[in-house]
């Protein structure tokens, strides 16, 4: 029983940081150069990680020293979801994260 629960937890958290993980260079801004880990480090940010993924948003991510923040570089109509762009994907990517776009230009 507690081996399943174990199997659950792990399952859980493997899926946050396939689907949720940033790269370390999203720090650049708040991180000295040398402090950065390699590519292969993620990071997580909690709240960051909500905008869905839009194919072809136009956003930029940018790092201060106490923030971590989404500009968004299109017109947002009032009541318009606001979208991030995670790079291309295929659908195999996606589906860890719960969403699949059709039609992928790259895929």
């Amino acid at each position: 029983m507690l081996s399943d629960l174990f199997r659950e937890l792990y399952l859980w958290a493997s899926t946050i940081i396939t689907s949720r993980a940033f790269s370390a260079k999203v720090l650049s801004g708040a991180v000295e150069p040398d402090d950065i880990p390699d590519d292969g480090v993620s990071v997580l940010l909690p709240l960051i990680d909500l905008p869905n993924h839009r194919p072809m948003a136009k956003v930029e991510w940018r790092a201060g020293d106490e923030d971590i923040g989404l500009l968004v570089l299109e017109d947002v109509a009032p009541g318009e979801e606001i979208s991030n762009n995670y790079g291309p994907r295929n659908n195999e990517q996606c589906e860890c994260s719960a969403y699949i776009v059709w039609n992928l230009d790259w895929d």
